[in-house]
């Protein structure tokens, strides 16, 4: 009886330690094939442009290269705001620093479009910033639930 009492507790055990073990885990993101569904799958008012791995500092102030596994941004191309980038990063404290880096980027947008541009205002009002694990979501779109339904299909 005390056999299998024993036994009982560490199957227990053993089966609360996988179960929170497999909570613990997120989705494997394909950066670059995440910011392309993004982009192929979302409508947006402006032509999208890739932007050049090499000046991603030119538009996210204070990026630390070495945070930055992987990235893929598009830009538009004239007077909108839309944007989209996908980052993964090293590890869970660079993805909040590049949190913090987009949700800056969003604001200084504001501030520059509030003069002459105030419907882009409203459409960063409704920037989706996502972060799961190390991987870290931003799109600026007119339909913002077509944006978070998107980018919960690439976390499936």
């Amino acid at each position: 009886m005390k056999f299998k009492k024993i036994v009982s507790g560490i199957l227990l055990s053993a089966l609360i330690a996988v179960t929170a073990t497999s909570c613990g885990q997120s989705a494997t993101v394909d950066v670059e094939a995440a910011a392309d569904t993004l982009y192929h799958n979302i409508t947006f008012e402006d032509t999208m442009e890739p932007l050049d791995a090499s000046m991603l500092s030119s538009i996210y102030s204070d990026v630390q290269s070495d945070d930055i596994v992987k990235s893929k941004v598009y830009t538009s191309t004239t007077a909108t705001a839309e944007e989209i980038a996908v980052f993964e990063a090293k590890d869970a404290a660079a993805a909040s620093r590049l949190e913090t880096i987009v949700n800056n980027r969003i604001q200084e947008q504001k501030d520059i479009y509030a003069d002459y541009a105030p419907l882009e205002v409203s459409r960063l009002e409704k920037a989706v910033v996502r972060k799961e694990g190390n991987y870290l979501f931003f799109c600026v779109a007119a339909d913002k639930d077509k944006v978070e339904s998107e980018i919960d299909a690439l976390l499936k």
